[in-house]
């Protein structure tokens, strides 16, 4: 599948620290929610834990919508939606250990599948198929 962030968009995402993510209640309504992401190889990453709404909504309906938006006027934002899947388990540690260092700004000892296990993480993993309400960016 082609990357559908444009170079300057993907820069964006990477110098934004947090955005709202957006996942479908099981009434067909939306929740949303203020969140710090990873962004890797034109996928989004988000830490969440698996019992929360938005883990349980990405298990059951496999998709997400998640929108960015400047601190500084004219305020540039954007928004794209795509796949999703919960990753639990082995091969999440480092993952969820570049998302805290986001969170908290500070890096310490890597953590470990076990520790993340312990500690009820999962991930979000989220595919970018559509951008949309784009805004302040150059062509």
């Amino acid at each position: 599948m082609t990357e559908v962030l444009t170079p300057a968009l993907a820069a964006f995402l990477e110098a934004t620290p947090v955005g709202v993510l957006g996942v479908k209640r099981k009434d067909g309504t939306v929740h949303q929610s203020l969140v710090y992401h990873l962004v890797r190889d034109g996928k989004i990453y988000i830490s969440t834990e698996p019992t929360r709404l938005k883990g349980r909504a990405i298990v059951r309906d496999g998709w997400a919508s998640y929108a960015v938006r400047g601190d500084a006027a004219p305020y540039p934002a954007f928004s794209v939606e795509g796949p999703a899947t919960l990753l639990q388990g082995e091969g999440i540690a480092e993952l969820t250990s570049a998302i805290f260092l986001k969170i908290f700004g500070k890096a310490g000892d890597p953590l470990t599948d076990d520790q993340v296990r312990a500690m009820n993480r999962a991930v979000i993993e989220l595919t970018p198929e559509k951008v949309y309400a784009v805004s302040y960016f150059e062509a």
